[in-house]
């Protein structure tokens, strides 16, 4: 290999650095991510990655997703980023409040160029955080029944 390097700043106090090429170890969306690792996965492409695992939710509390896979830009910015935002009650709500992204460098095979999406890394900002405690049961009651304290709306609230 042989690097021609042209240094045209006439600066004697500046400099050229020169590194070795980036020559990535590529691997499959599958190798990395897996089948096992819980991913919120985008609903514009979940079709499209029937082989990972989504997050669970049981009982109201949402499995800490590990991974996210997004569609391309445009459809990330005005599907995800609306239905599926926090301030929305969203799916992105245990992802945004619970961890960390960084987001990976990927490439379809063969076509290099194309925006096919992207995918992130989602680190928890406490990684030794106790799992929720649920507590679940069943009871019969009316339909018209209410637990706790009756709420009484003052008069001149009306």
């Amino acid at each position: 290999m042989r690097i021609v390097a042209t240094d045209n700043n006439l600066d004697p106090d500046q400099w050229l650095a020169v590194t070795p090429p980036r020559a990535p170890e590529l691997k499959t969306l599958q190798d990395v991510v897996g089948s096992s690792d819980p991913v919120l996965v985008d609903f514009a492409v979940g079709a499209a990655f029937p082989c990972q695992h989504p997050m669970d939710a049981s009982n109201g509390v949402n499995q800490i997703p590990q991974w996210r896979i997004l569609p391309e830009l445009s459809v990330a910015n005005s599907q995800s980023k609306t239905w599926m935002a926090t301030v929305n009650g969203g799916l992105l709500t245990t992802a945004e409040a619970l961890t960390t992204p960084s987001t990976m460098a990927t490439y379809l095979k063969n076509d290099w160029y194309r925006d096919w999406g992207s995918l992130q890394r989602l680190s928890p900002l406490v990684p030794d955080a106790v799992p929720a405690a649920v507590s679940t049961g069943t009871s019969t009651r009316w339909g018209w029944s209410r637990p706790g304290a009756m709420q009484v709306v003052p008069e001149d609230d009306e």
